[in-house]
């Protein structure tokens, strides 16, 4: 996956040398495994939100089985869109627009509606901290949504110790309260 977005930001943006990356949940730790020298991106500073460092065998046996499943599918889009956010977490958050959700799904061949994310994203294992903290090039920021219940606070600590608790938000944040992520980013830059 990270070779994928190499590719496609090499292609999209012609000076990555002054590229910043925001990752959020297993986003983030993709955000820290880009920074490695290999990837050639030499960005400037790292974001990681709400990234889960520590997973149980159930919660990781759970993610491999969603990779397996075969996806849902709907008769409308309105279906997909509702099944979209509810396996994002995003369902009453929103403010009821489903606009965001329309980039969320996709009309397949035969007319049903399903998630366009594909399943096998859910292949996960545990982020391997130490290593991704390792081979740092630049500074690296984390931080989660103070209601955020998927991460551990202490465990985050060993890799930042300035990690950050932002107030006013759960796992995604950066949905409910955006204007908190751009001002924690800001104070980074800034110190």
């Amino acid at each position: 996956m990270a070779k994928c977005i190499v590719d496609t930001l090499h292609r999209k943006i012609e000076n990555l040398q002054r590229c910043v990356l925001l990752g959020h949940s297993y986003g983030g730790v993709l955000a820290l495994e880009l920074m490695h020298s290999r990837w050639e991106l030499n960005p400037q500073s790292v974001f990681g939100l709400g990234i889960k460092t520590l997973w149980t065998r159930e919660e990781l046996a759970r993610m491999n089985y969603l990779a397996e499943k075969i996806p849902k599918r709907f008769s409308s889009e309105q279906g997909a869109i509702e099944w979209y956010q509810k396996t994002t977490g995003l369902a009453g958050i929103t403010g009821g627009s489903a606009n965001f959700a329309r980039h969320g799904v996709r009309q397949s061949a035969d007319g049903q509606w399903m998630l366009a994310l594909d399943a096998k994203v859910n292949k996960i294992s545990e982020p391997d901290m130490d290593r991704l903290m390792s081979h740092s090039t630049c500074p690296v920021s984390l931080a989660y949504g103070a209601h955020d219940h998927m991460v551990d606070t202490a465990d985050l600590r060993r890799y930042d110790p300035d990690v950050r608790n932002l107030a006013g938000g759960g796992h995604n944040i950066m949905v409910t309260h955006p204007e908190v992520i751009w001002t924690w980013m800001q104070s980074c830059w800034q110190n």
